[in-house]
């Protein structure tokens, strides 16, 4: 099925799969009963990442033109209900494990939210941030265009804050962002070219699967250890494939936690030397370390401008910043300024202001002690929770971020049990929209920083009962025949 989508027009992608599939289904074109083509197959046709295909199917299947059968596939309903399609973007997106659904915060009947990787909302430094945004609006220019790299003094706090880091680097290195996800984007587009195949970690954030599917980029997956990312297979890799650029998150890997070694990152910078690639490092976990302090980033390591470093708040102070940081060589840089003026233009002067103005003052670090406290605890109460009531799931032990990565057992079955969670109100997220490839084994992100030992603790009696429930039926199966 080849779908006439209009890559520049201000509609979603996803909106116009709607469009385009429904108007079929209206003229008689697609009948009753007609298969659909799986996701992977529709993302392959029409160019697109998976999980926009994903969000364009769940959108039709909430509209009622088309249902999916467990085992068989997706087919257009018996009788579709007609219902006008909507004008704009749906204001709620539900799709099973997409990254539209890791954003979502208002599921119908949810309880229970443990699918996004967010800060407490408790949290949030509402006076004190209230105060610099004051102080920032006392000034006309915060209110105007700003220069493309950044609002000169948050350039300059930046600097001073990634001292702890490890990385000493002037203002002029440093570029504010929209946020990590446009960084990342931004980034690729820096160091890349289209036809050029791009390293992962697996898992990995699926937002840099979707940016690589949408420039039909190959993906080339490395798995993720408990020491983490497998130099040995990334070695394997180089010498067959040759990609020109590897995305890692070596401080609190997402989704699985781990944190690499000073050796390890030393070893990563002289195969990158060795086989000629460049290395994107993605530290927004950087200042969430719970047991002990975090290894020196990749960055500041670096001395011959092979990684381009990131960071942003959306993590450790308030997601609706949108604010981030950039670290890289002079002509990368060059190059990333040129690409995000085209993007956005400037970053919010006002926030950028305020957000230094944070810094100045202090707050961020008495900021930083106060959430790292209370993440650890919660950490330690997931960790003990899921040891005692779910003791058939391996999970690894995330010494900082905000999340735990967890391996459900072989026989489960992942999409049915995110989807019979939902119904019970619990959201969590999946474990296929963090992989490139269908992966054996089922797994699930538990995010616990956001929610309360109790809140935790009900979320995890939750999903064993519905393990027990899916073994249940195994076991009816097998005895049936």
């Amino acid at each position: 099925m080849k779908l006439d989508l209009a890559r520049d027009d201000s509609i979603p992608l996803y909106m116009q799969i709607v469009h385009r599939v429904s108007h079929l289904i209206e003229r008689g074109v697609l009948t009753p009963g007609t298969r659909l083509p799986t996701v992977r197959r529709m993302a392959q046709e029409q160019g697109l990442g998976r999980m926009t295909v994903q969000t364009a199917y769940a959108e039709l299947q909430a509209q009622g033109w088309i249902e999916s059968v467990v085992g068989r596939g997706t087919f257009v309903a018996e009788r579709p209900q007609a219902q006008a399609l909507p004008q704009a973007i749906s204001p709620r997106v539900e799709v099973p494990g997409s990254l539209a659904a890791l954003l979502e915060t208002q599921a119908p009947m949810a309880r229970l939210v443990l699918g996004q990787a967010a800060p407490a909302e408790e949290t949030f430094p509402v006076k004190n941030f209230k105060a610099c945004l004051n102080a920032a609006l006392s000034k006309v220019s915060h209110l105007a265009y700003g220069s493309v790299l950044g609002e000169e003094s948050l350039r300059a706090r930046m600097s001073r804050l990634l001292i702890t880091r490890g990385l000493a680097v002037p203002p002029e290195s440093v570029v504010i962002s929209s946020g990590a996800q446009q960084a990342i984007e931004l980034a690729i587009r820096t160091l890349t070219t289209p036809d050029q195949s791009v390293a992962v970690e697996a898992p990995v954030y699926p937002g840099v699967l979707e940016v690589l599917a949408s420039r039909r980029q190959r993906i080339l997956e490395v798995p993720v250890e408990e020491q983490g990312l497998s130099l040995v297979q990334l070695e394997k890799l180089m010498l067959r494939d040759r990609p020109a650029l590897l995305y890692t998150v070596p401080t609190f890997q997402n989704p699985t936690g781990t944190v690499t070694s000073l050796e390890h990152r030393k070893a990563l910078l002289r195969m990158a030397e060795e086989y000629d690639f460049y290395i994107l490092e993605d530290d927004v976990y950087g200042h969430l370390a719970f047991d002990e302090p975090a290894p020196p980033c990749l960055k500041s390591l670096d001395e011959s401008g092979r990684v381009i470093y990131l960071t942003s708040f959306s993590k450790t102070l308030m997601p609706a910043l949108r604010l981030g940081a950039v670290v890289a060589s002079p002509r990368q840089l060059a190059a990333f300024t040129q690409k995000k003026q085209t993007a956005d233009l400037v970053s919010s002067s006002l926030m950028q202001a305020a957000l230094a103005e944070f810094l100045r003052r202090g707050y961020y670090d008495l900021h930083l002690q106060r959430v790292k406290e209370l993440y650890r605890e919660r950490r330690d109460s997931a960790c003990q929770t899921v040891d005692d009531v779910l003791p058939e799931v391996r999970y690894w032990v995330p010494r900082g971020g905000l999340s735990m990565w967890l391996q459900l057992p072989a026989e489960s079955d992942e999409a049915a049990l995110f989807l019979q969670a939902r119904k019970r109100g619990l959201v969590v997220a999946r474990g296929e929209p963090f992989f490139a490839r269908p992966q054996p084994r089922g797994f699930l992100r538990l995010s616990f920083a956001a929610v309360s030992r109790p809140k935790f603790r009900q979320a995890a009696n939750t999903l064993a009962e519905l393990l027990k429930e899916q073994r249940r039926a195994l076991h009816r199966g097998l005895s049936s025949n």
